[in-house]
């Protein structure tokens, strides 16, 4: 019967396949090792399963798959290998279908990565999924991290660099 093989000759007990083969005929004399990206965790099957999203296998004669790592994906099943998650990206736990954007504040520059850093004080990002943050420009500030845009001076105040944490009083009897 399928799932089973007969290797001596003239034998009419037949012995299950192993965990990591299958065998789709009846009367066959071996199993066959389940190919990369699918497994077969139980004795005596017929067909091998492919690894579901999120998983992977690289090996024939899998008995399960490997999750895909944080900072990697896998949206299609039946797969080798796993795809490290693209710059201004991220994904923070394993077996993840898909990367999550970089949210407005945060950048990434690298692949494979499993988080997005907040932007420093004196910079910003007011866009999602970037790799840069954006130094503030002239006249504007950001005392905090993880800021989405700079505020400007108060009055009074100036700042005449750029990538500022504060700005200046202006000098007396002078104004901004």
């Amino acid at each position: 019967s399928p799932g089973t093989f007969t290797n001596v000759t003239g034998s009419i007990d037949p012995q299950p396949c192993s965990p990591g083969t299958y065998q789709p005929v009846s009367a066959a004399t071996s199993c066959i090792d389940c190919l990369s990206g699918t497994f077969n965790s139980e004795f005596k099957q017929s067909a091998c399963k492919p690894c579901p999203v999120g998983k992977y296998t690289q090996l024939n004669g899998s008995i399960t798959c490997l999750s895909c790592q944080a900072g990697s994906v896998q949206s299609q099943t039946g797969q080798t290998s796993c795809i490290d998650c693209l710059s201004g990206t991220f994904s923070s736990t394993i077996e993840q279908t898909q990367c999550q954007p970089c949210l407005i504040g945060t950048a990434e520059p690298s692949n494979g990565s499993i988080s997005c850093p907040n932007c420093i004080p004196g910079s910003y990002q007011d866009l999602p999924q970037q790799t840069t943050c954006k130094s503030c420009p002239l006249g504007t500030f950001t005392s905090s991290y993880g800021q989405g845009s700079c505020q400007l001076c108060s009055p009074g105040f100036y700042m005449n660099i750029t990538n500022s944490t504060s700005c200046f009083q202006c000098p007396q009897g002078t104004y901004q």
